[in-house]
């Protein structure tokens, strides 16, 4: 009874969807990418994508979870100007799996609809292949290949493609890069307060070693804390939370702070504009991060943490967790501290620029979508 009531209302929803998409007078598109997992990176891509072409553009969000969910009224969505492939790292598996099978399904429904790819990352295929994920490269380069407009979000996604013979690749960077606070850096003081997030990706990882990883952050936590550190753990989704104090154990600590506030970009934001370092793996704790000029220490578990870095010229900021040690990141940590009113200085002048960078390209697809 519970899940026939639940079906009515998501299709009640998508009939409220459809009703607007009809009386529309804006172009219509449909937007592909990763959504509906509460998790706030994931929800923001779609976010900044929106407000990037409110004025020229009606966007749908199909599902990528949940595909039933209103699929009646979704059916009858009719003749978008557009469809979008989105932000994140989707890029990736097989030609009849996840995003490469969702987007070639609406493609082959509406075969007249220009595509524009717009800052997704590319997975790097040998590490993919490691995992256990290949990715069908021929299937996505000929799908990639019929886009009116073609980008992604840094300079390895960009290398990859152009090795996979697509030409005419450009890169937007993240999306999520339009929450840049601009107007201010606000200098820090010197209040050893720190954000961390560590994430539960499995073996799917650099190393493919969980357990040791889970043993390292746990004495590491333990270290800021001995040496007088404010430790706040900061999630993205709603299981970072419960995985950094139950798997890794982090619960056993006293003095240990929870930032709860996940789901809220704005709240996100305030609080690590607060902090004076945040050292994490989730990759949008790190943007959200670069976004207040909040120093950083990236924990790469895959390529894509890289990929953004790279794109905003700051990989000096970053550790790969297969070469992770005690110390060494303790010490990199109070490197950063130390220096962290130039580290600002250097992360707001590389956003300033990168924004810049990715404002010319948001023109040039306005310039695509109003012809």
């Amino acid at each position: 009874m519970i899940f026939i009531i639940r079906k009515i209302k998501l299709e009640l929803l998508w009939l409220i969807k459809l009703i607007r998409y009809n009386l529309k007078t804006k172009k219509g598109a449909i937007y592909i990418g990763c959504s509906g997992n509460k998790n706030l990176g994931d929800e923001i891509i779609f976010d900044s994508i929106k407000e990037f072409f409110k004025d020229e553009l009606f966007l749908v969000r199909f599902p990528h979870v949940n595909k039933d969910s209103g699929r009646y009224f979704r059916s009858k969505i009719k003749n978008p100007d557009f469809i979008i492939l989105g932000g994140g790292t989707l890029i990736r598996k097989g030609y009849n799996q996840g995003y490469l099978k969702n987007l070639n399904e609406t493609i082959n429904k509406f075969p007249d609809t220009k595509l524009l790819v717009i800052g997704p990352g590319v997975s790097d295929p040998i590490f993919s292949k490691s995992i256990n994920f290949p990715t069908n490269i021929e299937g996505w380069t000929k799908t990639l290949n019929t886009s009116s407009y073609l980008s992604v979000r840094g300079p390895h996604s960009l290398s990859t493609l152009n090795k996979w013979g697509l030409e005419n690749v450009v890169e937007f960077k993240d999306p999520a890069l339009c929450l840049f606070r601009s107007k201010k850096n606000i200098k820090k003081l010197r209040s050893k307060k720190i954000a961390i997030n560590f994430a539960n990706i499995g073996e799917r990882i650099y190393g493919g070693n969980s357990k040791k990883l889970k043993t390292i952050y746990f004495d590491f936590v333990e270290l800021l804390i001995i040496n007088k550190w404010e430790v706040y753990l900061y999630p993205t989704t709603y299981y970072d939370l419960d995985y950094m104090l139950n798997d890794i154990g982090l619960s056993s600590l006293k003095g240990i702070k929870k930032f709860r506030s996940y789901n809220n970009i704005n709240l996100s934001l305030n609080f690590l504009e607060s902090v004076d370092l945040y050292v994490g793996e989730r990759l949008h704790g790190v943007l959200f991060s670069a976004c207040v000029s909040t120093p950083f220490l990236g924990l790469a578990y895959q390529p894509k943490t890289l990929d953004f870095l790279d794109s905003i010229n700051l990989t000096e900021f970053c550790e790969k967790v297969d070469r992770i040690e005690l110390f060494s990141l303790f010490n990199k940590v109070n490197e950063i501290y130390k220096d962290k009113i130039s580290v600002q200085n250097l992360i707001f002048n590389n956003m300033k620029l990168a924004t810049t960078i990715q404002s010319r390209e948001i023109e040039k697809i306005k310039h695509i979508l109003s012809l």
